[in-house]
């Protein structure tokens, strides 16, 4: 299953397939001048800062990156690490199951409906995404605190601390299951290591930026549009759709309510009021709803082990049957993106050979956004649509090119960022560069030699 999951991620990159390239090539970028000694820099997005503590999200989990990229410097590489990450969170959610008292039968089964959610798809193949990796350490909290193993739960909390800046409002949403563990009853020391773990992810707080998981400053605003009917209560018909299934596994969460609860508001609060990239694998990306999900797994896993009327394995395996259904349908290319870690579609083909000399260069270049995370191995790389705030800068930043992979038909550049491509132009012909090929609708162009 795991290896299904990297097989995805890897396919869709290879397919030039992903949710957000620029965010991939600002990733892509960064890591590798961590290995050149260059810090953290990038150019790929400009409104993001230089260094890993002046970026607007703070991930201390990309410098676990930089040995396995220094190793294998592939923008492949930071995929398939997230999308292991995904199948070691199904391997704990069956831990899980098993340290609560479920059979072996049964906490295979709840591997396979952990790995196989649409979710945790979703999650698996959504470029590199730091948030991701919450869910490996909520799982490992959980484990430790079900096994009275304060080690485990120190060590899944600095998992969750090094994945994003909001690590104090996921440890703050375990403290209910640390204090009120069922039937193990109450064991302060391991309180006491949740709360060591709390207390080291309070320097995040003074870091200033944790209102980025609402991603809406004005939530009155938000609720008069939906009691004016111009926005449904929930934001997606999609986002909904996953939500119904995640609560398809109710029956065993509802047996972990101090798990459960804190995953239901956070979902609710921001299905409805987070305005940024929804949870299904078909739009834009997969982000906050990541924070709820592990809470899920984990309340669901836990939950399987406290029925002492529950059947057998067989409607765990239905489910995770019919999670499996849903993601698969969901993926745009669907088993395409297997076949393309092999073999990538012919358009995709096509673009890799149009890239080719521009990889095999260490000059700077600008390039459409699907290109940007293979061509991210360099001091300098700009992404067509990104700098479209400011004309006056493009003359400037053409003195520092050699290369240029631009839109030629405009199917894919739409508003500002199609005027943007113009400018490109402009200031490449001014320069002197020339165009020397074009495949697939993008166009190559190389500075005069």
């Amino acid at each position: 299953m795991s290896l299904g999951l990297l097989a995805l991620a890897v396919g869709r990159q290879r397919a030039l397939a992903p949710l957000s390239p620029p965010d991939l090539a600002f990733f892509h970028q960064s890591t590798w001048s961590a290995t050149q000694g260059l810090g953290f820099a990038q150019t790929a997005l400009p409104f993001d800062g230089q260094t890993l503590l002046g970026c607007i999200h703070l991930s201390l989990v990309r410098l676990l990156w930089v040995p396995v990229y220094w190793l294998a410097p592939h923008v492949e590489t930071l995929v398939a690490l997230q999308a292991l990450a995904i199948g070691l969170t199904a391997l704990l959610a069956g831990s899980v199951a098993r340290a609560a008292g479920a059979s072996a039968k049964l906490a295979t089964a709840m591997v396979l409906l952990a790995g196989l959610h649409p979710m945790s798809v979703g999650l698996a193949t959504a470029d590199v995404r730091p948030l991701v990796f919450l869910a490996p350490g909520v799982l490992l909290a959980v484990l430790g605190l079900l096994r009275d193993r304060e080690g485990l739960v120190l060590l899944g909390a600095l998992a969750v601390i090094a994945a994003r800046e909001e690590a104090v409002w996921v440890l703050s949403a375990l403290l209910p299951f640390a204090l009120l563990r069922g039937r193990a009853g109450w064991k302060p020391t391991l309180a006491l290591a949740l709360g060591i773990a709390l207390a080291a992810a309070l320097p995040l707080l003074a870091w200033g930026r944790l209102s980025n998981i609402a991603a809406t400053p004005d939530h009155a605003a938000v609720w008069a549009q939906i009691e004016a009917g111009s926005r449904g209560l929930l934001r997606d018909r999609g986002e909904t759709v996953f939500g119904l299934l995640s609560l398809a596994m109710l029956p065993m969460a509802l047996r972990t309510p101090f798990l459960l609860l804190p995953a239901l508001a956070a979902w609710a609060y921001l299905a409805t009021f987070s305005g940024l990239e929804l949870a299904v694998t078909g739009e834009p990306g997969v982000h906050y709803l990541a924070v709820v999900h592990p809470f899920l797994l984990a309340a669901a896993a836990v939950g399987l082990g406290r029925i002492s009327w529950w059947p057998g394995p067989l409607p765990v395996y239905a489910l995770a049957l019919a999670s499996f259904v849903v993601s698969w349908s969901a993926l745009p290319q669907g088993p395409g993106w297997l076949m393309a870690v092999a073999s990538p579609p012919e358009d995709a083909q096509a673009l890799h050979r149009l890239a080719a000399p521009v990889a095999a260069s260490e000059g700077g270049v600008v390039a459409e956004p699907r290109l940007a995370p293979t061509l991210a191995g360099r001091t300098i790389l700009h992404v067509r649509g990104n700098r479209y705030a400011d004309r006056t800068e493009l003359p400037g930043l053409v003195g520092e090119l050699d290369w240029a992979l631009l839109d030629a038909d405009g199917r894919h550049a739409e508003g500002r960022p199609a005027q943007e491509r113009g400018w490109w132009r402009e200031a490449l012909e001014d320069e002197g560069f020339t165009r020397e090929a074009v495949r697939s609708g993008v166009e190559r162009w190389a500075r005069e030699r």
